[in-house]
């Protein structure tokens, strides 16, 4: 698979980092297997090695209402994309669309740098 994820407890933060062209089903089943754990309050969506770019808008939207499922285990947490891409950008802002009545944060970024100093304030 190509999505890799790492725990650090300590910081209360996951990364999932992506490799390659994903899929749906990738993503779903990482999701699914993430909220079935014990999921931290923070996670970070790396796409610097990959690409989400084969998704359209409507499978998009399909995997906000399964993170909207999951998001009460979560309330108050943050998520963060990073997306040099501008094709990844624009798919992962069309998920901060849809996930704006989560009770989490959701932010898309450039930079990995940007995205780490967003999940260490506030």
């Amino acid at each position: 698979m190509p999505i890799h994820s790492f725990h650090h407890p300590s910081e209360n933060l996951t990364i999932h980092r992506v490799e390659g062209n994903v899929t749906f089903d990738q993503i779903r089943s990482t999701l699914v297997q993430f909220y079935s754990g014990s999921p931290t309050k923070n996670t970070l969506w790396d796409l610097t090695g990959g690409t989400i770019e084969t998704l359209s808008t409507e499978l998009v939207e399909d995997l906000s209402r399964v993170v909207k499922e999951f998001a009460p285990l979560r309330t108050g947490g943050k998520t963060a994309w990073v997306a040099p891409r501008d094709e990844d950008f624009g798919l992962c802002r069309m998920s901060e669309i849809f996930g704006s009545d989560l009770p989490l944060k959701l932010y898309v970024f450039r930079e990995m740098a940007e995205a780490r100093e967003w999940l260490n304030n506030e």
